[in-house]
Formats: structure tokens, C-alpha cells, sequence
């Protein structure tokens, strides 16, 4: 049940988070590259919007970054990725699963504007690798499988793992893509800047080929399947409520019942030792009997004058009284000195 809470919590602040970014991207105004923009930044307030989105292509403010692979491309931020694809067994299902190991990821950037589709004015990108959502087209992706040697494999068999290949990734923000930047618009250094809000809850930093809508419709649809999880999981906790509540009062009918069943056998021994005393009293016995006395009765084998009342469920005995079987210690069968846990109360006629 914690376990289940613990999840829910963590899954419901993800659904939280993503359902306020939807609403503060959608609620965010757009502004078109033009001229007549930078002078209406400044003249605002503390020369900034807080949210804002800008849509133009990709241009460095410097020399670009060329790709290693591919020839003519160049871009402005890149990603090199080098992963080895990795046989290994698991103890746990006894089979050989195949597996990665990312050995190098670098990242490179230079500084680049968001330049006006039609025109119009420059947005300096600031710090783009803070961006949330960074898009980046994959350029090249080739896997150079290894060639091994008979004494290589039999190593690896005992070792447990094989080598199968490496893998490298370039992926790029290639020059002239159309990105969406959603964030702080601000005009400084005599020019307009788009960076993280510097606002807490303003919302977050994308940079993005998808439009504002479209982030719009992806965001709302990331928060419906955390929605799912959070029902799924909350129905979980619900029923493992309803199971555990089921079982509580389930031992609490148990005991009850075990409470009036000792009740009525307490009721049932106080009588029965009434009319002991009064047998005896009627015959003029003020003293307990003799052995001799009770040698055709079933009595108490510990103190030799109850009658035996109880069976020890574990050996079928019955050989004590109510009395002595709760003193005894430890919990052993007088007669066969057995363990036992539970017995049962029963009357000899």
C-alpha cells in the first residue's frame, strides 16, 4: 500500500507539472519576427515578457558546426552519441539479453539566432542546451558489428557477455530549421534574447520544430496517459484498501466469536463446578477427592481436579482443564509433549 501511494504521488506531480506547462505554452503570446519588435520589447516593462513564443530558422552568429559524417551539413548545436551493444546472461531468467552501454555523449553548440521567416528581426538563442525540449535531426547512425575470435568467444562465454558492436550517433540542429522557441523574450545588450524563464512556474524552455499547437496537443497527451496511471494505480490502492479491510474485519468477527465462545464455555464451567460442589456438598465432602476417590473419573492429568475440558488440536489429546492448559510453559502436550499453538474447549458427558 505504500508502495502504491509513493507511485501515485510521484506519477500525479509529473501530471501536474505537465498539465501547467500545456496551459502556460497555450496561454503564451506569439510574436511575429518583425522590425517594429524589438522597439515594442523595450518599451515594456522591465523590457521582457515572460512567455512568449517565436518561430524562425536557425542561423550561427559564427562559424557553424560542421558535421563529422556528413558531408555539406552544418549546424548549430550537435550531439554525438557512441553506444556498445553488449550479450550478456542473466542469473535472474537464465538466458543470454542483449544490452547497450552509452560509453560518449558530447554536445557542441555555438550561438544562433531565430531569424524572421519573411524578414524582419533576429532573436539571440541564449544557452539552448537548457532547453527541455531540444529537437535534433539524426544525420547519421551506423552500427559496426565485432569481429571476435574463437578464443575471444569462449572468454566471453565464461565471462558472461559478449561484445556484438558500437554504435555512433550525430544528431544536429541543422542551419536554416524552423524551431519554435517558447520562453523569456527580453531586450538586452541592445537586441532581443529568448532564455529560460527566469520565473519560477512561468513555465518551461522549448526549443522545437513542432508548433505551438502541436506542443500544445503533445503536452495534453503526455498528461491524459499519466491520467491513465494515476487511475489505474488509484484503483489499485482502492482495492488493496478494500482487501485489507476485508481482512481486518474478518479477524474482528473471529475474534468475537472466539470471545463468546470462551464466554459460554466459562458460563458452561462455572455451572458445572457449581453442581460439583453441591454433589459433593450433599454427600458431605468438604475436601478435594482422593485418587482413589476419582479413579473412575476423566480428570485433569496436571492438577488432578478439574475435570478435562480442553483438546490440543496439534495431537488430538485430551488430557487438562481450561485452567491449566493457559499456566503451562512451555507450550507442550503433557502426555506426548508436542508443540501446540491452539486448542479447542470440549465437555466429557
Amino acid at each position: 500500500m505504500g508502495v502504491d501511494v509513493v507511485i501515485c504521488g510521484i506519477v500525479y506531480k509529473f501530471y501536474k507539472n505537465i498539465r501547467e506547462n500545456a496551459k502556460a505554452v497555450a496561454d503564451a503570446p506569439a510574436f511575429d519576427l518583425t522590425r517594429e519588435l524589438g522597439r515594442t520589447i523595450r518599451d515594456l516593462p522591465q523590457s521582457s515578457v515572460p512567455y512568449a513564443v517565436v518561430r524562425g530558422s536557425s542561423q550561427a552568429l559564427r562559424l557553424p558546426i560542421n558535421s563529422q559524417h556528413a558531408i555539406g551539413i552544418t549546424g548549430v548545436v550537435q550531439q554525438l552519441v557512441l553506444k556498445e551493444h553488449k550479450t550478456k546472461w542473466s542469473w535472474r531468467t537464465r538466458w543470454w539479453s542483449d544490452t547497450e552501454r552509452e560509453i560518449q555523449n558530447l554536445t557542441n553548440s555555438v550561438p544562433f539566432v531565430l531569424r524572421g521567416l519573411h524578414g524582419g528581426c533576429d532573436v539571440e538563442v541564449v544557452d539552448a542546451l537548457k532547453a527541455d525540449i531540444l529537437d535534433l535531426h539524426t544525420i547519421h547512425d551506423q552500427y559496426q558489428p565485432v569481429q571476435q575470435s574463437v578464443t575471444e568467444v569462449i572468454l566471453g562465454f565464461f565471462l558472461g557477455e559478449h561484445s556484438k558492436g558500437f554504435q555512433q550517433i550525430e544528431s544536429m540542429l541543422v542551419e536554416g530549421t524552423v524551431i519554435t522557441g517558447i520562453g523569456e523574450l527580453v531586450w538586452k545588450h541592445g537586441g532581443l534574447q529568448l532564455q529560460a524563464p527566469s520565473i519560477a512556474g512561468s513555465g518551461k524552455f522549448y526549443l522545437t520544430q513542432m508548433s505551438q499547437q502541436s506542443l500544445v496537443s503533445k503536452l495534453e497527451s503526455d498528461g491524459r496517459v499519466l491520467k491513465i496511471f494515476i487511475g489505474l494505480f488509484g484503483a489499485l490502492g482502492v482495492f488493496i484498501l478494500m482487501m485489507i479491510g476485508r481482512r481486518w474485519y474478518k479477524e474482528y468477527k473471529e475474534e468475537q466469536q472466539r470471545a463468546e465462545e470462551r464466554r459460554h464455555h466459562e458460563e458452561l464451567r462455572a455451572e458445572r463446578r457449581r453442581q460439583e460442589r453441591e454433589r459433593r456438598g450433599a454427600q458431605g465432602v468438604d475436601r478435594a477427592p482422593s485418587n482413589s476417590e476419582r479413579s473412575g473419573e476423566l480428570q485433569c492429568v496436571v492438577c488432578l481436579t478439574n475435570p478435562r475440558e480442553v483438546l490440543i488440536q496439534n495431537c488430538r489429546h485430551v488430557v487438562c482443564c481450561a485452567d491449566c492448559i493457559n499456566e503451562l510453559r512451555p507450550r507442550l502436550c503433557p502426555i506426548c509433549r508436542v508443540p501446540f499453538t491452539d486448542v479447542t474447549f470440549v465437555y466429557i458427558s
